[in-house]
């Protein structure tokens, strides 16, 4: 059979730098945080340093949000189409159901391990990166994933501690500069550690799922 890479997890990121969408997104997100629009009971409680908004951003009429849902949709159903291996006029015609939300993350915020559920596909289009921190790579607000294979490290030697990337059991982690668009199973936990920078972080979220 040869070297097969089975149980693999699809990701797929966008790195288009798109600074006037981001700055316009930037701007909404700061606004409706001004308004003290926050999500009363968000998921993991509420956390220092994290303001949430409600779960239906993607659903205001602003044109840049507008402009940021079509360019999700875009490459989501581009990028579903591949995963399943189907023409491209067939993911076009899934009927997708979201929920949509944004950070704003100031210095000490940060997000526990969990997970999406009940849905298929996780978005994360970072708008604001903050400060990058070079001295300090632990503290930037970045995201971690864990190997969904919780058996997969129950034994470590030489001959399985240090695989191929595809192929480790290792967490790894993903630092999103301005406009990068991430998706990722839903199923993946993964968490956020703590930012420390002192301009704020803004990244916008959404789960995806078919409908009908």
């Amino acid at each position: 059979m040869g070297t097969s890479t089975f149980f693999s997890t699809p990701f797929y990121r966008a790195d288009q730098r798109t600074p006037d969408l981001s700055a316009n997104l930037v701007r909404v997100c700061l606004d409706v945080k001004a308004q003290g629009l926050e999500k009363p009971d968000p998921p993991q409680g509420k956390i220092p340093g994290v303001f949430e908004s409600q779960f239906d951003f993607l659903e205001y009429s602003d044109p840049f949000v507008l402009e940021l849902k079509t360019h999700i949709l875009r490459t989501l159903t581009g990028f579903v189409a591949w995963v399943n291996d189907v023409p491209p006029e067939t993911a076009a015609g899934y009927k997708w159901a979201y929920h949509s939300w944004f950070h704003v993350t100031s210095k000490g915020g940060y997000f526990r391990a969990h997970t999406h559920p009940l849905a298929s596909w996780s978005v994360v289009y970072c708008a604001a990166r903050g400060d990058l921190l070079p001295d300090n790579p632990f503290n930037r607000g970045d995201i971690v994933f864990y190997d969904p294979r919780s058996n997969a490290s129950m034994f470590l030697d030489p001959s399985n501690r240090n695989m191929r990337r595809e192929l480790s059991f290792n967490s790894f982690k993903i630092a999103l500069e301005d406009g990068d668009l991430l998706i990722f199973p839903s199923y993946l936990t993964h968490f956020i550690e703590p930012y420390v920078g002192e301009s704020e972080r803004i990244t916008v979220a959404a789960n995806f799922w078919t409908t009908g």
